[in-house]
């Protein structure tokens, strides 16, 4: 067979906001579906700079950073399982000699390529699917599909009427970004079908990330993932765009997620919650999960093999709803505790044990809004309680002996809820921001209360809206995470003495959530740390580290987040986080919860 070509059928807009070429795509909630084997399964991305003036390849380290991350990874439910980064070749301007550039020009200047050794086409000699990106030169207009990336001069009209073959000059509507499809090179019965995606100048990152992820899994245009007109970038182009491996990006479409994602799909158990979720494991492989929903009543679904569905809990009593996230803490296999702050101003309680028990109200009469309790449980039979009160005040009331005692006042000068944590029977650690903006800490071990208030960070002003995570890796250890009025996240850790780092210049929007893994010999499975909180976009974003001391960068988990996520580790070496979700497409629905696993220890 002689050289011809498949005729690409998609293009995307130019402009911020996916402009006008794709409107009918923008906000469908219909998915896509396959409609043939047009998918990549391993595409691996050579980019050809169409002129010498791309010499420094101002394009490669975004595109390989980006392919590197899991940002593909919500593809795999398309069928592509991985993507790479193949370099990329710089070509010098009389390969492409006209000002006014069509798919035919493209095609014959890979051909050219292909034939004079430049680039290597598709074929055993080439690594996984071939998917060669063009970015145009400057100086050219790209004319595709009654579109053009500018307006053409009268000159360049005439010029596009030839290549094009029409009796009369082109009727073009500005706006063209980009567009990609596939052509057949070779003679024989079997010729090479290479694909390509083609950036209109300037080039942008949201451009190259829409056609490579639409040519991926719809290469030609037409047998791939698609509906209508429609593939998964077009669906999505109109929305915000976000940051993610260090480059602004559009988000695609999930049919998993049936919402805009970028990266990895989530799970999703079900939608109608009014609060962020919160997750506690009482052994490997159970999970028990909190939210409050309609009515603002409880619900709690349980994951053991398999979750098992939501299950209501209720309004802690009459005329009384749910006005806080819930806090959940286990002191032994087969217990519960979950805690809210209910309408009414009181602290309630309902735990299981084999059986659901009652609501219990521990009172509290707390006037300020809006409020939320930290519970820890240091040993079976035993819980802790802790509310910021009205001027600062921290209350606390504890549990033991199978008896509610009174609230007492704990401390003073607290500015947010607080958070607690023990790393023994009798050492309880509490933490919030305090009066001063600084991370405040109070303590007892048991037989000593400690004596005021610690400031920690002293240089640092702490956002009093975010209250502090704190976990413990064991006995004399301790780490503590806070987002100061910049928006940057910080650790600070005990071992024998205090330390804090930034965590970066990544900024965070909800109460950070915090989880630790301890070291399985066995397997063998290192101790680990992770950190999630909400980034921009906003994007569930997380950060780990294998030793507890180094932080890998903070990664994106996609998703647009509404409120504060949960996280708990009940599998060695993996954390279980969850978020409320609102989906980007529609607004006139309540969020929905989402789950995803990812690596504590490993890159996930």
């Amino acid at each position: 067979m002689d050289e011809t070509s498949q005729i690409p059928t998609h293009i995307s807009s130019r402009e911020s906001g996916g402009g006008a070429l794709n409107n009918v795509c923008h906000g469908s909630l219909a998915g896509v579906s396959r409609n043939g084997n047009a998918v990549l399964t391993n595409p691996h991305v050579l980019i050809v700079y169409a002129d010498l003036e791309y010499a420094g390849k101002p394009a490669d380290q975004q595109v390989q950073e980006l392919l590197a991350s899991d940002f593909v990874a919500g593809l795999t439910q398309y069928g592509v399982i991985d993507a790479a980064f193949d370099g990329s070749a710089v070509v010098q301007a009389a390969v492409l000699p006209n000002q006014v550039l069509v798919d035919s020009s493209i095609q014959n200047l890979l051909k050219g390529l292909f034939s004079a050794g430049t680039v290597k086409p598709p074929g055993p000699a080439v690594t996984g699917n071939p998917v060669y990106l063009v970015i145009c030169p400057s100086s050219s207009v790209l004319v595709y599909g009654g579109y053009s990336s500018a307006a053409l001069s009268p000159a360049q009209l005439t010029q596009a009427q030839q290549l094009l073959g029409l009796a009369n000059p082109p009727n073009l509507q500005t706006g063209l970004g980009g567009y990609h499809g596939a052509m057949y090179y070779g003679t024989g019965p079997y010729p090479l079908n290479v694909v390509y995606a083609v950036i209109a100048a300037p080039w942008r990152m949201t451009l190259i990330e829409h056609e490579l992820v639409e040519a991926f899994t719809d290469f030609d245009g037409q047998n791939g993932y698609r509906n209508s007109s429609c593939e998964i970038g077009d669906i999505c182009e109109a929305l915000p765009t976000v940051g993610y491996a260090g480059s602004q990006v559009e988000t695609y479409w999930s049919n998993s997620d049936r919402d805009c994602i970028a990266g990895p799909a989530w799970q999703t158990l079900g939608g109608g919650v009014t609060s962020g979720p919160a997750a506690v494991s009482w052994g490997p492989g159970r999970i028990d999960l909190f939210v409050a929903g309609s009515g603002s009543a409880l619900y709690h679904q349980a994951f053991d093999g398999q979750w098992l569905g939501w299950d209501l809990r209720g309004t802690p009593a009459p005329g009384v709803g749910v006005a806080s996230d819930p806090v959940a803490v286990s002191w032994a296999a087969s217990r519960l505790d979950a805690f809210v702050a209910g309408t009414d101003g009181n602290l309630w309680h309902l735990w299981w044990q084999g059986a659901w028990g009652p609501w219990d109200n521990l009172l509290g009469g707390f006037t300020q809004t809006p409020w939320r309790p930290a519970a820890v449980a240091p040993s079976p039979g035993v819980l802790h309680l802790f509310v910021t009160g009205a001027g600062g005040s921290l209350q606390h009331k504890w549990f033991a002996s199978n008896n509610w005692n009174n609230w007492e006042t704990f401390g003073t000068g607290f500015a947010s809820d607080p958070a607690t944590v023990a790393w023994s029977p009798n050492r309880l650690d509490i933490f919030g921001v305090g009066a001063d903006g600084h991370l405040a800490h109070v303590w007892w071990d048991g037989d000593v209360h400690s004596n005021g208030q610690e400031s920690l960070l002293p240089s640092v002003q702490l956002y009093p809206g975010y209250s502090p995570a704190a976990i413990s890796q064991g006995p004399g250890l301790l780490d503590i995470f806070v987002i100061d009025v910049a928006s940057k996240l910080w650790h600070v850790s005990y071992d024998n003495g205090w330390t804090s780092k930034s965590l970066g210049a990544a900024e965070f929007f909800s109460r950070p959530c915090a989880v630790f893994s301890p070291a399985e010999p066995a397997l063998p499975q290192p101790a680990g740390l992770a950190v999630v909180a909400v980034g921009k976009g906003p994007l569930l974003s997380y950060m780990t580290s294998p030793d507890g001391t180094s932080w890998r960068q903070g990664r994106s988990l996609g998703g647009l987040i509404t409120g504060n996520p949960s996280v708990v580790c009940a599998e060695s070496g993996r954390a279980e986080i969850f978020g409320a979700f609102k989906s980007r497409i529609s607004s006139h629905n309540l969020p929905d919860i989402r789950t995803k696993t990812v690596s504590i220890v490993g890159i996930a």
